[in-house]
């Protein structure tokens, strides 16, 4: 059984549409990203970016950049079905979410919010008797 096959059934079961919930959970799931990324000067936050349907190029010098105040009404917009990246293509994100930092994000920010919305929709499937 896929996750795919268990939010179509917890959709089915709750009531709500599969694009909401998709909607929902992408969105938490990206603002959590976000929100985990660690923070020295700021730059390593403020270089995720939304896309849609490829992974973006983009990078940004702009530490003060908001971007999950970026990443909200950018996803809102996006035509649904989509295929959605959150992308960061600073050198150093990548040793970050494997552990670098291991005082400030030794999980990472990506994977372990993997894990943890999975766990949320799966939890959420299981109470509607999915």
């Amino acid at each position: 059984m896929s996750f795919g096959d268990d939010v179509r059934r917890f959709a089915k079961k709750s009531g709500l549409s599969i694009e909401r919930i998709i909607r929902e959970t992408e969105l938490e799931l990206y603002r959590s990203v976000i929100d985990d990324t660690p923070v020295d000067e700021g730059r390593l936050r403020a270089n995720w970016f939304l896309s849609q349907g490829a992974e973006s190029t983009e990078t940004t010098d702009n530490i003060g950049r908001n971007a999950v105040g970026a990443v909200e009404p950018d996803l809102a917009a996006m035509p649904f079905p989509r295929k959605s990246y959150l992308t960061n293509n600073l050198p150093y994100a990548i040793p970050i979410e494997e552990g670098h930092s291991t005082v400030k994000a030794p999980q990472g920010m990506v994977r372990k919010n993997i894990r943890r919305i999975t766990a949320v929709l799966r939890a959420k499937a299981r109470e509607f008797k999915v």
